[in-house]
């Protein structure tokens, strides 16, 4: 068992496919971008993929809605001869950061040495922007479906009014994330959206589930992500090196509308915000 620390464990390769507008992957399957991703994030640390010995997933190890990964078929197609440790949290996008902590924690009980996080998304089967429309019916999409919230950014909508009702937000404050947002993306030369976005753009653009605009919302985008975690000692030998500690965020599941939690401790209220002195709670958005 690794010693715990502020600095026990390190994030040492990340690797990403190209980012494709929806459809765009295709003939491509969910296991070949993901694999593609984890083959990037070895070549950023210097390991080989048959170092991984441990899978950390998030969303129930799904890859959007209705597609799964599986360790299994990830070790068959990667050639990786033997893993420790495979697990997954459940709840959906806020488990993201999440998941680097479900890492940690194996690598720190140890159950494994190298642990790779991957999310992969294609929307062959089914656009996300309109998921919750398309499901079955059940006790909880009865009430989202006939209500019009048919994907992850309607629910957003929702509790956005609900911030607005509460704290006096404007708008405008919406607006700063969509255009600190747009000018991450000029610097990025994977982005797809790479012109300028301005507060004009934003205020003229069509409301798609008011409060929230067309640029409130993220593209419905194709594509996978990974990251390797492995502890702080085996890091100082390796091509690159990002501390992981023990604040790395979670996804709380049912209890928090917005996907997200705060530092273990920290009063909620009864609405499940956190309140903060002098100001009210940051907003988070599934979008």
């Amino acid at each position: 068992m690794s010693a715990s620390g502020p600095f026990d464990t390190a994030i040492v390769g990340v690797g990403a496919t190209p980012y494709y507008r929806r459809g765009g992957s295709a003939p491509q399957t969910i296991t070949e971008l993901a694999g593609k991703a984890i083959i990037a994030a070895c070549e950023d640390a210097g390991l080989s993929v048959k170092d991984i010995d441990g899978f950390a997933y998030y969303s129930g190890a799904g890859a959007g809605y209705g597609q799964s990964m599986d360790t299994a078929r990830f070790m068959e197609t990667l050639g990786i001869p033997e893993v420790t440790f495979s697990a997954a949290l459940t709840s959906g996008g806020g488990g993201s950061a999440g998941s680097i902590g479900l890492a940690r924690a194996a690598i720190l009980a140890g159950d494994a040495t190298v642990v790779v996080t991957v999310m992969a998304l294609q929307q062959v089967k089914q656009r996300l922007g309109t998921i919750f429309g398309s499901v079955a019916p059940s006790p909880e999409n009865s009430f989202l479906q006939p209500s019009g919230l048919v994907g992850p950014g309607h629910l957003m909508s929702v509790l956005a009014r609900r911030h607005m009702y509460n704290y006096g937000t404007r708008r405008e404050a919406f607006a700063e994330i969509a255009l600190s947002s747009r000018e991450n993306a000029l610097t990025r030369p994977k982005a797809i959206m790479r012109t300028p976005l301005t507060l004009d753009d934003y205020f003229n653009a069509r409301m798609i589930a008011d409060p929230l605009c067309l640029f409130d919302f993220c593209l419905e985008t194709e594509g996978a992500v990974a990251v390797l975690t492995t502890s702080a000692q085996r890091a100082k030998d390796l091509r690159r090196t990002a501390g992981c500690g023990s604040g790395a965020g979670r996804s709380p599941g049912t209890g928090c509308p917005t996907s997200t939690s705060p530092p273990p401790g920290t009063p909620r209220s009864p609405g499940g915000s956190t309140p903060r002195p002098g100001s009210p709670p940051t907003t988070s958005t599934w979008r």
